[in-house]
């Protein structure tokens, strides 16, 4: 499993391939989370529509919907099948909160301390999620908007 690419380095990528500002690409490099094919895609897909300056609402209408799906469809759907149901559990019960933290996720799902950190510790492992200081978050890119679209169409 390889870490998150440098954000500091995709941003200068971004900002010298596209000759676009310093705002501009940390936007961009902050949309990968440094996950390397999310790093391929966005800047395939900023290219495709011309590599210029954007706006954030030309970015979120011209750009998200095509980096949505080409996530979910090479990356998200395999790592969500297979994800064991219990840890699918914990993923849902993070996208519901604001600021998700350990014991606010595993109050929410009424789990002891000793299961829960089975399950963090997996999704830990698997590179899904991180911990800061007792929170939690997700390490792949709009990994809980990919989760809260499923639940649109699937049961979790």
């Amino acid at each position: 499993m390889l870490g998150p690419l440098n954000l500091y380095a995709v941003k200068e990528l971004y900002r010298e391939t596209f000759d676009i500002s310093e705002e501009m690409a940390v936007s961009l490099a902050k949309l990968t989370k440094g996950y390397s094919f999310a790093f391929q895609v966005l800047g395939y897909l900023f290219w495709r529509q011309g590599g210029k300056e954007m706006s954030d609402e030309e970015l979120c209408r011209d750009i998200l919907p095509g980096y949505d799906q080409y996530l979910e469809e090479y990356c998200y759907e395999k790592i969500w099948a297979e994800v064991h149901v219990s840890d699918r559990k914990v993923l849902t019960a993070m996208t519901k909160q604001k600021d998700p933290t350990i014991a606010s996720v595993r109050t929410a799902l009424g789990m002891s301390p000793q299961l829960f950190y089975k399950y963090k510790k997996r999704l830990l492992l698997k590179g899904i999620i991180l911990e800061e200081s007792g929170k939690l978050r997700f390490a792949l890119p709009r990994f809980e908007e990919y989760i809260l679209r499923r639940e649109l169409f699937y049961e979790t």
